[in-house]
């Protein structure tokens, strides 16, 4: 699990802004389906990291439930990267959907 946490360094949290499920499981695929909802009152991240020792390229692409595309951008990712990209960025509010992940090396993506 990881959390998200309002403290200053080196201050214990009392209070998180997310928390978020890490699965351990080794990447294998160089795509991922992923369901995605924004609401008024809730923020929603994707967890996006590279686990190889080499670049990668990660085209994300984001749709509604009726299939219309939203987003459509590539992203590259430096050896050991990882980043949060908020779905707020990928579809309009009170919208649900799915987001579509694709990898330039299979078994490289870690996705949640």
């Amino acid at each position: 699990m990881r959390y998200g946490s309002t403290a200053q360094p080196d201050v214990l949290s009392t209070r998180y802004s997310f928390g978020l499920n890490l699965q351990s499981k080794q990447p294998n695929e160089s795509y991922y389906y992923l369901p995605i909802t924004r609401s008024e009152n809730l923020d929603e991240w994707l967890e996006l990291s590279n686990t190889s020792s080499s670049q990668i390229a990660v085209t994300i692409r984001s749709y509604n439930k009726a299939g219309s595309l939203y987003y459509n951008k590539t992203h590259k990712f430096a050896p050991k990267a990882q980043r949060h990209i908020a779905v707020s960025s990928l579809i309009p509010e009170s919208n649900s959907g799915y987001v579509e992940l694709v990898s330039s090396q299979s078994g490289s993506l870690f996705a949640s």
